[in-house]
């Protein structure tokens, strides 16, 4: 399967577009993942700076390893990545995210199909009879991405959590450190 022909491969309707990132686009991809953990954390911190770190990271390449699932006047609704770029390429970690007001539409399961498809043709770059795996990461509090993944035959293996603290807001104590430690710039 080619992945240039992902919209007619994953069954995507034909109101939504899909190609892979370009660094412009960090803005908005941002913006959408900050609208997707907003529906359902409500709290959202994606930077397009952090974005274009990730996709410059040694190895990753943008071209075959992300996609973008937009309308056709240009609304970003869906991002997907996956990262395998480093030795001996045995794990494949994707993400993705759907706009809240675009979710139910097939878009989730476009992504998690492009997943499949994208880590399969890095099988190679593993060593010969490697067990490969695919892992998808998901906010344990987002059920619909656990029940999707369940109905394309993923199992939870895991859970992390993620702690925030607003530093600007907050009277954070100082450290109290062993003698002998000292923390400076």
């Amino acid at each position: 399967m080619a992945l240039s022909d992902t919209k007619a491969a994953f069954q995507l309707s034909d109101e939504f577009i899909t190609r892979p990132v370009k660094i412009e686009d960090a803005e908005s991809i941002a913006d959408l993942m900050n609208a997707h953990e907003m529906d359902f954390l409500g709290i959202a911190g994606n930077k397009p700076e952090n974005l274009i770190r990730d996709w410059q990271s040694p190895g990753f390449n943008m071209d075959t390893h992300t996609t973008l699932v937009a309308t056709h006047d240009g609304k970003f609704v869906g991002y997907g990545a996956l990262w395998n770029s480093n030795p001996p390429h045995v794990t494949a970690w994707a993400w993705g995210a759907v706009h809240p007001d675009f979710q139910e539409r097939g878009i989730g399961s476009y992504l998690v199909d492009w997943f499949e498809t994208r880590a399969r043709l890095d099988v190679e770059k593993a060593p010969p009879d490697a067990r490969v795996a695919l892992m998808i990461e998901s906010f344990y509090t987002h059920h619909a991405s656990a029940t999707l993944y369940k109905q394309k035959g993923f199992n939870l293996i895991r859970h992390g959590l993620r702690m925030v603290i607003d530093v600007e807001n907050n009277d954070i104590p100082a450290a109290i450190l062993p003698d002998g430690i000292k923390i400076r710039t």
